[in-house]
């Protein structure tokens, strides 16, 4: 029992930290996050397309695009004061929340949904993708902003220690002339 344990204790131990070793390319990784908020616009109305979308589904596109890209699942979700734990999350897989029983929000909007058991990141034109919480966390400032602040309600990507945020980038431009940073700890 004791062998099994501490065996369990390394691969955590391996996976939890795996990730946050990577060094990404940050030219590959600004430009598919440029694509990104070029190709969503923002909206907090019913979603009818997969072009409009939330702070989540901007880190969704932009996550699912670029472990695509580089045919490695290392791109990965941060959720901030949201209505799910904050932390650093893995992307699962597309799941058919309909075969699940759940018809879609009624505003027709995105959003996070715990339901039958599993955690996922929902849009109703995208589809349902599984989360699973790797590292329970809240940073003390994105790109600038107090996180710590409960009001501060947001979703983004990063790469290892790199954060990648195309929804300030495309809202604000003026503010935030890259869509790259990073999170203070």
């Amino acid at each position: 029992m004791i062998k099994f344990v501490f065996a369990l204790i390394l691969v955590l131990f391996s996976v939890k930290h795996t990730y946050a070793q990577v060094a990404p390319d940050l030219k590959l990784v600004d430009a598919i996050a440029r694509e990104t908020a070029d190709w969503f616009t923002y909206t907090r109305d019913r979603m009818d397309s997969e072009r409009l979308g939330q702070c989540g589904d901007y880190a969704l596109y932009f996550i699912l695009k670029y472990n695509a890209t580089v045919k490695s699942d290392i791109a990965r979700l941060v959720v901030a004061n949201n209505s799910i734990p904050s932390g650093t999350y893995q992307i699962g897989k597309k799941t058919d929340v309909a075969k699940l029983g759940f018809q879609g929000f009624d505003n027709g909007s995105s959003g996070f949904l715990n339901w039958s058991g599993g955690l996922y990141l929902y849009h109703p034109v995208l589809g349902a993708y599984s989360l699973h919480l790797e590292k329970a966390w809240i940073p003390k400032t994105h790109f600038g902003i107090d996180m710590l602040d409960p009001h501060q309600v947001h979703v983004w990507s990063s790469i290892g220690d790199v954060s990648v945020d195309p929804t300030y980038f495309d809202l604000w431009p003026d503010i935030f002339s890259s869509p790259i940073g990073f999170d203070e700890p």
